[in-house]
């Protein structure tokens, strides 16, 4: 079949822009980029582009066999199917609390539209960006500009040796004095890994010495310090000193990620509820109509069995065919409300408390639309949207950064330092600092700092392991693209089945209202009904038109969930349910 022709592409496609050595790429966009290419290259010229719309084949009955086809079909419907209960009546008795309970009628989009608001796995998912976004401003901080102050104050008094010559004493045998010092400045960490320092201050000295005598004293020194220190090989240059802000930003946008992956799972786990209620609730339907229909043959099995021929024994088993029947409607209601608990256990909405027996009634219909699809351009879209992908090329961005980071580890350290001093002394403390201008005194240092580890052993093996770190996350990454691949076919391949077989059960249904309805006009035609007439071929025809309808509205509502699973494969369910969410700007980049 032509179709499968894509198939094979897509898939060689996506271990095409894998294959070569991971390594190879210096950064996800590079990745992304490649298999885009890879992809453009494979698909060039394929004729297989148009969009592809499952059929339901048409029945091969006999059943219309001179008449209108469309008339039969319609009466049909008319006594079977979903138009015969879409507005019945349900009795789902009383709730826990011994009362009837209330309604809530709600359509698919009021239900998705609550769980947004309200569902709890939503909102813990929706706390861990700000959480790590804090994260990212703490990282960046380590950059920003440090003031500081130094002050003290000190007063000596300790005795010394004094210097004699001949006898002659020459020096004081204490050294007494009051002493203060103040140093205030700026300090910035450069991303270049190395650091800036400014500051300016001043040395307070008050010589009280006995014998001893200074000028000028007391005496102030002012200063003014300009000074660096910056690494030249190992920590120099931004990717090793913003490593740690790239990787709490890529752990920021994976939150963001993991908040997409979020809403994709619980969106689809609400709307497949809702269709289960839906579902429960016509189960409900069809087996108090298929209760009633039996009550009906038993009554007339009873009349029989006081008028005219029919025997205990199948009186009891007219009896027993009404009580399985009621097992079936109590396991219904149960079901019903079962699956309204299940559906608001996922909302968590105040107003729709789950200790609470208000039930859920959908508004909304399953839809019986046949979709067209291409699967090249599923993959695609997929591959563009899963926030699993980006996770996996995040997966990738992380351990680039740490196979940089380890590279540069390898280098040895040779650092350099500088630093020019200003200073001036002075009596009195404002002509000191006047004097700092003059320039008459100046210091410069310049060092450097050199260290290598021999053998360098450690940040070999270092980089050994962040280069295979990488090598595995772009294997995982590889892996993601065959899950994603595999899950889009397998969601379209159920799109068709589930489109198949609701043509199937409706046939299959019909058969079965026209098998009731002959039995039903040969009742009206007064014709003689004898007790195992009613027994084998009416309790069974009705038996069997209850598990047609059943299996038909089954496959209707697998084929919404098809379309449902689809949408999550694609990782288009949030665009599809309207639900728009102000996503930060650059967060699906593949390379920040």
């Amino acid at each position: 079949m032509t179709r499968t022709i894509p198939v094979g592409l897509v898939v060689a496609v996506c271990l095409c822009g894998c294959t070569s050595d991971p390594l190879a790429y210096d950064s996800t966009r590079e990745l992304r980029e490649q298999v885009i290419r890879t992809q453009k290259a494979h698909l060039a010229g394929n004729p297989s582009t148009e969009p592809h719309q499952v059929e339901q084949k048409q029945s091969d009955s006999y059943l219309y066999e001179g008449e209108t086809k469309q008339s039969r079909i319609e009466q049909l419907d008319a006594i079977s199917g979903q138009k015969l209960y879409g507005k019945a009546s349900l009795d789902t008795s009383t709730g826990l609390d011994g009362e009837p309970s209330p309604t809530a009628a709600m359509s698919l989009e009021q239900i998705t539209r609550l769980a947004v608001r309200h569902n709890v796995p939503i909102q813990q998912a929706r706390l861990l960006p700000a959480i790590s976004e804090a994260e990212v401003v703490s990282a960046e901080a380590t950059f920003d500009a440090v003031f500081f102050t130094d002050l003290s104050y000190g007063i000596t008094d300790r005795p010394q040796q004094a210097t004699s010559f001949s006898g002659t004493q020459f020096g004081s045998n204490a050294r007494v004095s009051d002493n203060g010092s103040l140093n205030t400045g700026i300090r910035k960490r450069l991303t270049s890994g190395g650091q800036v320092t400014v500051s300016s201050g001043f040395d307070y000295t008050n010589d009280k010495s006995p014998r001893l005598s200074y000028s000028p004293d007391p005496a102030t020194t002012p200063n003014i310090l300009v000074g660096i220190q910056q690494p030249l090989l190992r920590n120099f240059g931004t990717k090793a000193n913003l490593a740690e802000v790239r990787l709490n930003r890529n752990a920021n946008r994976r939150d963001l990620l993991t908040l997409h992956a979020q809403l994709l799972s619980t969106m689809g786990e609400v709307e497949q509820s809702y269709w289960q209620l839906y579902l429960s609730r016509y189960q409900l339907a069809v087996q108090q109509r298929l209760f009633d229909l039996t009550k009906e043959t038993r009554d007339k099995v009873y009349l029989r069995y006081k008028t005219f021929d029919a025997t205990p024994v199948q009186m009891s088993q007219a009896q027993s065919f009404v009580e399985l029947r009621k097992v079936d409607v109590l396991r219904a209601r149960r079901a019903v409300r079962s699956a309204s608990d299940a559906l608001k256990a996922k909302l968590y909405d105040p107003q729709l408390p789950l200790s609470e027996e208000t039930m859920i009634v959908p508004l909304d219909e399953p839809v019986q639309v046949p979709l067209k699809y291409n699967l090249v351009d599923a993959v695609t879209t997929a591959l563009q949207n899963r926030p699993e992908i980006r996770a996996a090329l995040l997966e990738i961005d992380d351990a680039s950064i740490r196979t940089a980071l380890a590279d540069n580890q390898r280098l040895p350290m040779l650092n350099l330092s500088a630093q020019a001093q200003f200073q001036s002394i002075d009596g009195h403390t404002d002509h000191a600092f006047r004097k700092l201008a003059d320039g008459d005194y100046i210091n410069y240092l310049v060092g450097l700092q050199f260290e290598a580890p021999i053998g360098n052993r450690a940040a070999e093996a270092a980089f050994r392991e962040a280069r295979l770190g990488r090598k595995v996350a772009v294997l995982r990454y590889q892996q993601s693209v065959q899950d994603i691949v595999l899950g889009v076919k397998e969601a379209l391949r159920d799109l068709d089945m589930t489109w198949r077989l609701i043509g199937v059960n409706r046939d299959a249904r019909r058969a079965a209202a026209e098998n009731l309805r002959v039995l039903q006009e040969r009742d009206k035609e007064g014709e003689a009904q004898t007790p195992e007439f009613l027994l084998d071929l009416m309790l069974n025809a009705q038996q069997r038109l209850a598990n047609a309808e059943l299996q038909e509205l089954q496959s209707i509502v697998e084929y919404n969930v098809a379309l449902l699973r689809l949408q999550q494969e694609t990782g288009t369910l949030l665009e599809h349910n309207n639900i728009k969410v102000d996503w930060p700007e650059g967060m699906f980049d593949d390379d920040k």
